[in-house]
């Protein structure tokens, strides 16, 4: 038996000779097809390689700080957290099980760049969970992914240790002849009331490693949209108070640094914030000012549907002809509701 990585002192001292190297608890490792050995130095937060032919050790992935950081940059300035185990596709690219954040990220053998893969949570530690089957592996959660592997079909397989299952995500270690799209969740379709705001996740993965970035194709004037991370983007509505009933066809656009791009859709209907500011009875008149009324609005008053007695209508104005009686007023306080498809304003 000899050593080929490890001085047999627990740290790091940085890339040299791999036996002069010291490292943190070593946990697994790959050989590629060129005889590199690879070394998950799990305590290091580090991936390290030990060339064939020089015997020099050196770093590709993590910068030796605990956490999760870098998707999209050079996997060697990205943080780690106790990666565990690591495996191969065939065309040599790695991929890491980060544990202590529940994610699998793979590192491009020819660009160097970093992704996440599999695993959606927060980017401090946290506890794992168990979802998303038959969706997107980087939309599901996981809880301390360990053993890697990839079979005959190029999919990868991984132990969810603390979910006490084998999971597998399709394809990753594909050969492919020219580079593939990104591929986007799709997004469920949203309601929004007027006046309101609304955050919605977006996310997509890419086949190829490449960085992301997503835009919005055709969205309402008072969409936004934030790239937050490889992978992950907010859309945020924040129609104002004074917008009307409308059903509006958001397009969503995630493109590679190679350019290639993928699209969904989905509908945002904008419910009216209906509202009343001031509500005056002068015989024979009840005068209801507010935002919103439209031309085919419900009125009831102290429980009583008044609707028929509606002389006149617009968005702002509404003016109803009748007796205290018959408009269903009484003496003191009155309770005032105007109703439109069903969504009702304020009292």
């Amino acid at each position: 038996i000899t050593t080929v990585a490890g001085n047999g002192e627990r740290g790091f001292n940085g890339d040299g000779l791999a036996k002069d190297a010291s490292l943190n608890f070593p946990s697994a490792i790959v050989i590629d097809k060129l005889g590199n050995l690879f070394i998950a130095d799990t305590g290091n937060d580090r991936i390290r390689r030990v060339d064939a032919q020089t015997g020099i050790i050196i770093t590709i992935a993590g910068n030796g700080l605990n956490g999760f950081t870098g998707d999209g940059g050079v996997a060697k300035e990205a943080r780690l957290d106790s990666p565990s185990d690591i495996t191969l596709d065939a065309d040599g690219n790695l991929f890491v099980s980060d544990g202590n954040h529940n994610r699998i990220r793979r590192v491009d053998i020819q660009t160097g760049i970093i992704t996440t893969i599999a695993g959606y949570g927060p980017t401090e530690p946290f506890i794992g969970a168990y979802s998303g089957d038959n969706g997107l592996a980087i939309s599901a959660k996981l809880n301390i992914p360990s053993g890697l592997t990839i079979d005959a079909n190029d999919n990868l397989l991984f132990v969810d240790s603390a979910n006490h299952a084998i999971r597998l995500i399709k394809g990753v270690g594909r050969r492919t002849t020219s580079p593939l799209p990104p591929t986007i969740a799709p997004i469920n379709n949203q309601t929004l009331k007027a006046g309101a705001t609304l955050e919605v996740p977006v996310m997509a993965t890419d086949p190829n490693g490449q960085g992301l970035t997503f835009s919005l194709a055709l969205a309402p004037s008072f969409t936004s949209i934030t790239n937050n991370r490889n992978g992950i983007a907010t859309i945020k509505f924040a129609p104002s108070s004074a917008e009307v009933q409308q059903i509006n066809r958001v397009v969503v656009t995630v493109t590679n640094s190679l350019g290639l791009s993928a699209q969904t859709s989905f509908t945002l209907t904008v419910t009216p914030n209906i509202m009343i500011s001031n509500a005056e009875y002068s015989k024979p008149n009840l005068t209801i000012t507010g935002l919103n009324f439209g031309t085919n609005a419900q009125v009831v008053v102290n429980s009583k549907d008044v609707s028929k007695f509606v002389m006149s209508g617009n968005n702002t104005n509404l003016v109803l002809k009748g007796s205290n009686r018959k408009l269903g007023l009484k003496s003191g306080v009155n309770q005032i509701v105007v109703s439109v498809d069903g969504v009702s304003s304020n009292t």
